[in-house]
Formats: C-alpha cells, sequence, structure tokens
C-alpha cells in the first residue's frame, strides 16, 4: 500500500515540473517571446535539474547561453529574471489558508499590491535592476544598462494565467507530498489546508535562502520547524526524507524524458 501511495507521488510529482514548465512557456508570451526554434518546455525540464548544483544559479545560466542566440538578450532577462518572483508570489498566496495568525496572513497577501499598475511597474522596475547588477557582476548577462528604464511592460495587463499556473504547480507539489504522508499515516494529524500553508510556507524559504541548491535542507528544516507540535518527530522527518528522494527523481525522470524529445527533434532536423 506504501509503495502504491510513493507511485502516486512521483506521477504528481513529474507533472508538477510539467506545470511549472508551461508557466514558463506562458510567462515567455507575454514577454512577447514567441517565434523561436525550440522547445521552451523541453528547455526547461533539461536544465531543471542543474538547480542541484551549489550556488542555484546553473539552470538560469544555461537558460540564458541556449536562449540568448535565438532572442534579444533583454527578452531573455526578464523571462529568467522573473519567473522565481511569480513563483514566490503563487506560494505566498496558499498560505492564507492555513492556522497562522492574523497578521501573518494579511502579510502573506501583501503580494496581491502587484495588481495595481502604479505598484507593480516601480516594484518589478526595482527588482529587475537589482537582478540585472548582479548578473551582470557575476557576467552572466550582457545588456543595454539603462534599457530597464523604459520598460511599460508591467503597465499593461497583469500575466494572471502565469501566476495561475505557479499557484496550480505549487498545489500540486504540494499534493505529491500529501501522498507521502499518506503513506505514512500521518495525513489526518492536521488539516489538508493547514499543510498545504505550511508547506507553501517551507518551500518559500527553501527558495530565497542562498547556498540552498534546490532547497535541500532549508525547506525540510522549515516544514519540521512548522509542524513539530502537530505529529510525531520522527514522523514528519521520514516523509521528507522520502519526499526529496523521491523530488529528486522526478527531476531525473523529466531530465530524461527531456532530453530524449529534444535529441529527437535534432535528429529530425538534420
Amino acid at each position: 500500500n506504501a509503495l502504491i501511495l510513493f507511485f502516486i507521488s512521483l506521477i504528481i510529482t513529474c507533472f508538477s515540473l510539467f506545470v511549472n514548465a508551461f508557466a514558463w512557456k506562458k510567462l515567455s508570451f507575454y514577454l512577447g517571446i514567441k517565434k523561436i526554434k525550440i522547445d521552451l518546455i523541453s528547455l526547461y525540464l533539461r536544465t531543471n535539474i542543474l538547480k542541484y548544483i551549489p550556488g542555484g544559479l546553473c539552470h538560469f545560466i544555461e537558460r540564458i547561453r541556449e536562449l540568448n542566440s535565438l532572442n534579444s538578450s533583454f527578452n531573455v532577462f526578464l523571462l529568467i529574471a522573473l519567473e522565481p518572483f511569480l513563483m514566490l508570489i503563487a506560494a505566498f498566496l496558499w498560505i492564507p489558508l492555513g492556522g497562522f495568525n492574523l497578521a501573518f496572513k494579511v502579510f502573506s497577501l501583501a503580494p496581491l499590491l502587484i495588481l495595481i499598475p502604479g505598484l507593480r511597474s516601480f516594484f518589478f522596475k526595482s527588482l529587475l535592476n537589482y537582478t540585472k547588477v548582479k548578473l551582470i557582476e557575476m557576467n552572466i548577462i550582457n545588456i543595454d544598462s539603462d534599457k530597464l528604464r523604459y520598460v511599460n511592460i508591467f503597465k499593461s495587463t497583469f500575466p494572471y494565467q502565469v501566476l495561475i499556473l505557479e499557484m496550480s504547480f505549487i498545489f500540486t507539489r504540494f499534493f505529491g507530498f500529501w501522498f507521502i504522508l499518506k503513506a505514512f499515516n500521518i495525513s489526518n494529524e492536521f488539516t489538508f489546508f493547514n499543510c498545504l500553508a505550511s508547506f507553501s510556507l517551507s518551500w518559500v524559504v527553501g527558495l530565497i535562502v542562498p547556498a540552498a541548491p534546490g532547497g535541500v535542507g532549508v525547506f525540510e528544516a522549515t516544514f519540521l520547524l512548522l509542524t513539530v507540535n502537530l505529529m510525531d518527530e520522527a514522523s514528519i522527518l521520514s516523509s521528507l526524507l522520502w519526499y526529496r528522494l523521491i523530488s529528486t527523481i522526478s527531476d531525473v525522470i523529466v531530465f530524461i524524458w527531456a532530453r530524449l524529445i529534444n535529441q529527437r527533434k535534432s535528429l529530425n532536423l538534420q
């Protein structure tokens, strides 16, 4: 029975990666990156595994390298830089469903302020300028330092579809974890939405903490801290270790799939 639940978790976790890749492709459409001779979903899945390399930037660097020859450096920079911040916003929006105090729930909804065009423009331009400087310092990108002043795209319609897809990614990711909890018979210890909120907050911390490739260790420590009073610590640790294993295996599976698809397309073009 537990093996079946592990297998279901693996399938769902693999599927979540496709959802995330599709959200990235939708973001490229929003930014006007459409007619390029590359499968963006395949590229995303091929490079996603590089997040485990120390430094946590190798997957971004590889995407920039492959896309720069096909589109403007500035559009590629926007695509790479915006995606993690949209994921963070999506994860924050699940947190108010949990049993946290009211003040923290209100704080978690603060990202919704970007729906206001003026605030959105100010926030993203500041964020992108900071990110751009860091990437230039690391010799990852080389773009016109003044271009960001003239970006008005964030005054237009917000990419709601991308945000909904990123929220779906977080939810699907969590749903795979939920089956791990079921395998250890601890899913009934606290409510589904409390668990979802704790998972989302842990995922946020794992994403933003530097020098934690793939969030390894940080996600687990945060979730354990949030739930240690709700269930047996040994059971939580076991479920977290199994979920990390399944998450890593799912990254490898979709990487192999994407490499095979890419190789087949390359052969067809020859």
